[in-house]
């Protein structure tokens, strides 16, 4: 092998190298924007909702009810878990 082809093999790498990384930082940024975008709506999705709890008994009343369900699985779970792997 003569030094032009090992040479030309190298660039012909190096680019494909740089247009891959193209590619890929192109696809990472488009990612960062959606979850900024994300991060951006989601005071005006907590907002939607706390309006909404405000007008709809139904929802607030389902809310707690799932807030309380939360909280005693959460007491629950570890006790029957030691149980479980005791016994």
């Amino acid at each position: 092998m003569d030094g032009s082809t090992i040479d030309d093999q190298r660039l012909a790498d190096a680019e494909a190298q740089r247009a891959r990384y193209e590619v890929l930082k192109a696809e990472y940024e488009r990612t960062m924007k959606v979850e900024v975008g994300q991060t951006m709506a989601l005071p005006y999705a907590a907002a939607a909702y706390a309006e909404t709890m405000e007008q709809t008994p139904l929802l607030q009343k389902a809310s707690h009810i799932a807030q309380l369900v939360c909280i005693a699985a959460a007491g629950a779970f570890p006790i029957l878990l030691f149980f479980h792997v005791a016994l």
